[in-house]
């Protein structure tokens, strides 16, 4: 069991996501059953949710790594702060025209995203704000920190790809978005690769994740 332990890691963020959905649908029929409907107002708070599975995630890899014998990636270092910075930004834009190019794609194809009609402004702001960077530090520690330590020993291609796969799966509650964080997945597994250091993918991921919210207030999705 302990040998194909580290393979349940993989598994694990789709495991949070879904069980996420299922006791937030639980906990409303509780609700619902306790005081003989749903107040309306209670959905205004809903969105502001989505910030525990990144918390949970940030937690799991948090002291993960702390236990884990063997070497960490580190997040930067002073001399290479500067460079850190650079890349982190020049991926950044590229995951965004990925989340662009893929959503567009999908429009053309006829496949519906998300509706985000039904969000006021307070959600608009957290969404650019905290919900675009807690998932950002939280996701790149786990995904592209803690799994690629775990996952060390496969061959690079094998280990980026499979760690994208379970990034991707992650968002498995909007599949409209499959596609594209599969890819900037892929965007990011090879920045750390390249860069030894998770602040670039960090950086990259938070960028992508506000400027993705600005274009959301902007009516473009």
């Amino acid at each position: 069991m302990i040998r194909y332990a580290r393979w349940l890691w993989l598994l694990l963020p789709l495991a949070i996501t879904l069980g996420f959905e299922r006791w937030v649908v639980g906990l409303l029929g509780a609700w619902q059953q306790l005081r003989g409907g749903l107040d309306p107002g209670l959905y205004f708070y809903l969105p502001f949710l989505s910030a525990l599975p990144p918390a949970l995630l940030l937690l799991l890899a948090w002291q993960r790594r702390r236990r884990d014998l063997g070497p960490r990636l580190p997040w930067t270092d002073h001399a290479g702060l500067a460079a850190d910075i650079r890349w982190g930004l020049m991926a950044g834009l590229a995951c965004l025209a990925v989340f662009v190019g893929s959503l567009q794609l999908l429009k053309l194809l006829g496949v519906a995203g998300p509706d985000f009609t039904r969000l006021q402004t307070a959600h608009h702001i957290y969404f650019s704000t905290l919900g675009a960077l807690l998932p950002a530090v939280a996701e790149e520690l786990y995904f592209r920190g803690f799994l690629a330590e775990r996952l060390r020993d496969l061959r690079p291609a094998l280990r980026i790809g499979l760690i994208s796969a379970s990034f991707a799966l992650w968002h498995v509650q909007s599949p409209s978005y499959l596609l594209h964080t599969f890819l900037i997945g892929l965007i990011l597994g090879l920045l750390v690769l390249r860069r030894g250091r998770l602040l670039p993918a960090m950086l990259a991921h938070g960028l992508a994740n506000m400027a993705a919210g600005l274009l959301i207030v902007w009516g473009w999705a």
